[in-house]
């Protein structure tokens, strides 16, 4: 009864996807060769498990980038040299983990705090629909708000930590061109970004390798006690922020690094990013792990690892969402 409800409710949800005019990230990459377009990034992945202290210029106190931001970081940089992008001006928001990634990326910053300003301004719509010099690209390093409440035709969660839009001066503000994701990255860095993202701490170790579990011969399992909160875990991410939260709240193991908020916000920007997930295509068991290969409403197929607790009452561990491989 649970599958048949999620996959109704998959069919039945409703979603808004990209102006038909926006160009792939592939072609965005290529018309920035001639200049004149700005790529507002939102910052490399950083460390959920901290927390920022409101307005503090300390690094201890800030949320700070990972190991694999910093490399993603660099990968991207690399692959604007690769690709013969000219990058002129290079801002970002005074915090650690923006200031580091254009660093890290292409060896310079200016910090400019309207980059952090949580409320759009008219000196920030003003920043972000500027010109840049003739010949260059403008690089702005930022965080999700200033995107989302700048750039037309951006919904709050659809740009992650590391991805990117890219926009040029129009008559009436900002023009978007293009998103370009972790996906897309992955590409253009030749796999130096990773595409896999896990969102909650201690996630069995996934790849842009995994391929998708096909065999069904194990789905009656899912129905054992120990298995079954993997039926509610998807239930509850179709269902949408209410479900999730509770399921978070009862279903989930508490970690006191990782604040429930913390967890549907990376919820929030899964969902839009993948929209629903629907019938398993099939299963494995790795351990304590159960490995589902997921279609997605969004035409992706998403390999999903769902780590639990060993004994009752089989609360979820952690959660990792990898791209599969297309065969």
């Amino acid at each position: 009864m649970l599958f048949t409800t999620a996959v109704a409710l998959v069919l039945a949800a409703q979603h808004t996807h990209p102006s038909d005019s926006l160009v792939s990230a592939d072609s965005a990459l290529k018309l920035m060769k001639r200049g004149g377009y700005t790529m507002i990034w939102r910052h490399a992945e950083s460390d959920w498990s901290k927390q920022d202290v409101l307005g503090s210029p300390d690094r201890a106190q800030q949320r700070n980038l990972t190991t694999r931001g910093e490399t993603d970081a660099r990968a991207v940089g690399a692959a604007f040299k690769k690709l013969g992008i000219p990058v002129g001006d290079v801002r970002s928001s005074q915090l650690f983990r923006t200031r580091e990634t254009a660093e890290l990326a292409f060896g310079k910053t200016t910090v400019d705090t309207i980059l952090r300003q949580l409320d759009a301004t008219p000196a920030q719509k003003q920043l972000i629909a500027a010109k840049p010099a003739k010949g260059t690209n403008r690089v702005l390093v930022t965080h999700h708000f200033v995107i989302e409440r700048n750039v037309p035709g951006i919904r709050p969660g659809q740009v992650r930590e590391g991805e990117a839009v890219v926009v040029r001066p129009g008559a009436n503000g900002p023009e978007l061109v293009s998103v370009i994701k972790i996906e897309d990255w992955a590409r253009a860095t030749g796999g130096a970004v990773v595409a896999e993202r896990t969102y909650m701490p201690g996630a069995a170790p996934t790849t842009t390798a995994l391929l998708v579990p096909t065999d069904r011969s194990k789905m009656g399992l899912l129905h054992q006690p120990q298995y079954e909160n993997a039926i509610r875990y998807f239930v509850a991410f179709n269902q949408g922020d209410y479900d999730m939260r509770q399921f978070f709240e009862i279903k989930a193991v508490p970690n006191p690094q990782r604040t429930i908020e913390q967890r549907m916000d990376i919820y929030r920007q899964l969902k839009a990013e993948y929209g629903g997930l629907a019938m398993p295509l099939g299963m494995d068991i790795r351990g304590d792990t159960v490995v589902l290969g997921m279609p997605t409403t969004k035409g992706d197929t998403v390999v999903l690892s769902l780590r639990f607790e060993p004994s009752e009452p089989y609360r979820l561990v952690s959660a990792a969402f990898a791209r599969a491989n297309k065969r």
